[in-house]
């Protein structure tokens, strides 16, 4: 076994609510600098979670405030699996564009 070389690893990829989501580093790195970056504060509730193996499905509600004191909240279910490792190898969120707007508040 030790001369076996390491199981490669898929590249994780977040969902798009359309599309085919974002892949390998430097698709996750354009999703992070185009809506993770520009959040100032997230606040994360999990209502509840069902680990099944290497995958656990999770009940969330995100609060994201952007730097101008705007806020959303993203109701969504994520799924996510991992290796043998402990690694995640692919993770995605669930979640509807038209609902999350609605929730939009200025300051």
């Amino acid at each position: 076994m030790a001369a076996t070389p390491p199981r490669p690893r898929r590249s994780p990829s977040s969902a798009r609510p359309r599309g085919k989501g974002h892949r390998g580093p430097d698709g996750i790195e354009r999703f992070w600098d185009e809506n993770i970056a520009r959040v100032r504060k997230f606040r994360f509730r999990v209502s509840d979670s069902f680990a099944n193996g290497p995958a656990c499905a999770n009940v969330v509600t995100i609060t994201a405030t952007l730097d101008g004191g705007t806020t959303m909240t993203i109701d969504c279910l994520t799924v996510y699996t991992v290796d043998d490792d402990g690694l995640i190898t692919s993770f995605r969120a669930h979640w509807e564009p038209d609902r999350v707007m609605a929730t939009l508040t200025s300051p």
